[in-house]
């Protein structure tokens, strides 16, 4: 959990990235990223929160060992949300990416996107770190593997999954929304 509200800074910088441009598209690329990092960030928090009411104390604190042998489905949205708050194409956090950087470099601040890029860089090794942990270490506990609670939460994570997925598989369709609601605003 640490990790992730931690990370939540950085993103938070790469929204702003996207918004250096000043114009109608970097806000639109702005808004993307904060529409895709919401659906990703809330799934991987109710990973979290599933692997906990199952009995894991702090699932990423232990590095997330074993994860993928004890919780195979959990292992796998759980992959799909770091792959994509990593920003591995064809999920929603490359595109996300994609687009501010491409907002900052367009607005003349290509610096500034380099910054963030390498800084993306660097985040990839602890997201991808955690999928590593869930499929090649072994599990540091055993876990009484309830299921307790789990219906809603289920529910949940289906929706983050599948919009993590469907917003990186279609990025033109919602970066066309959100241009059409900035142009209703006056942008």
């Amino acid at each position: 959990k640490r990790m992730l509200a931690y990370s939540s800074i950085a993103h938070a910088g790469y929204i702003l990235v996207g918004l250096t441009g000043g114009t109608a598209t970097a806000a639109s690329s702005a808004i993307f990223y904060l529409f895709s990092y919401a659906f990703m960030n809330i799934g991987a928090f109710a990973v979290i929160i599933m692997l906990e009411k199952a009995g894991e104390d702090d699932a990423l604190q232990n590095r997330a060992a074993g994860i993928g042998k004890r919780f195979p489905m959990l292992a796998l949205v759980m992959a799909i949300f770091m792959f994509s708050l990593t920003g591995i194409p064809p999920l929603a956090g490359f595109f996300g990416k994609l687009f501010v950087f491409k907002a900052a470099v367009d607005g003349g601040y290509a610096w500034l996107a380099v910054i963030a890029m390498l800084n993306s860089a660097v985040a990839a090794y602890y997201y991808l770190r955690v999928t590593v942990a869930m499929y090649f270490e072994e599990p540091t506990s055993e876990s009484a593997e309830t299921q307790r609670g789990w219906r809603t939460l289920n529910v949940g994570l289906a929706v983050a999954a599948i919009f993590t997925i469907a917003i990186g598989l279609y990025p033109g369709l919602w970066t066309g929304l959100f241009q059409g609601g900035i142009a209703a605003f006056g942008g």
